[in-house]
Order: structure tokens, then sequence, then C-alpha cells
């Protein structure tokens, strides 16, 4: 039986251990919970758990992105010289093709 250690997360083999063990190691009460004193400390060390909420994108910029990535710059680049050499249906093709993979992305 391996010595249970309280401050060494994260816990090793916990999916191994029995319910008692575990609670005993995590100072859980199984029918009440976590006592008041022992949720305090735990948010001062560990702080809350949370997610942050991040800034909505626009329409505008989330199709921008799909437009920043190497193959699709690549893709411009040889629709670009398509036009220059007046292959203008490889050229039309290779567009339809960015903006496939960028509707779909999206």
């Amino acid at each position: 039986m391996t010595t249970l250690n309280a401050n060494t997360y994260p816990i090793e083999g916990a999916h191994s251990m029995k319910v008692d063990e575990l609670a005993k190691l995590v100072y859980v009460n199984l029918q009440t919970g976590l006592e008041e004193i022992s949720i305090n400390e735990k948010i001062t060390k560990y702080s809350l758990n949370g997610y942050a909420e991040q800034k909505k994108k626009s329409i505008l910029l989330i199709s921008f992105e799909q437009l920043k990535s190497p193959i699709i710059l690549l893709l411009l680049v040889a629709a670009g010289f398509s036009f220059f050499f007046k292959d203008w249906v490889e050229g039309f093709s290779i567009i339809a093709v960015i903006f496939i993979t960028a509707a779909l992305s999206f």
C-alpha cells in the first residue's frame, strides 16, 4: 500500500484508490462535502476555476483569419500568377477553391 501525501498534486493512481482513502487525502467528508474553511483555503491556494469570456469577433475578422494560412496565401500567389499569364480558367478555379475552403472553415 502506498503512503498518501495530500501535498502531492496531481494524485498518482487516484483512479485505482478506494473512495474512502481518496476522500481522506483531499479532506472531503463523503456525506457533507468540503467544509467552508477547506473551500476558502483551496480558493486561496489554487484560485477559482473559471472561464474568462472572450471578446466576440466580427464576421469580417473571422473571414480574414481564414485567409491567413500559408496554404491559402500560396493559392493566392498561384492565382495571381495564373491571371498574370492570362490563364483565366485556372485563376478563377483557384479563387473558387479558396472561397470554398474559407466558407467551410468559417
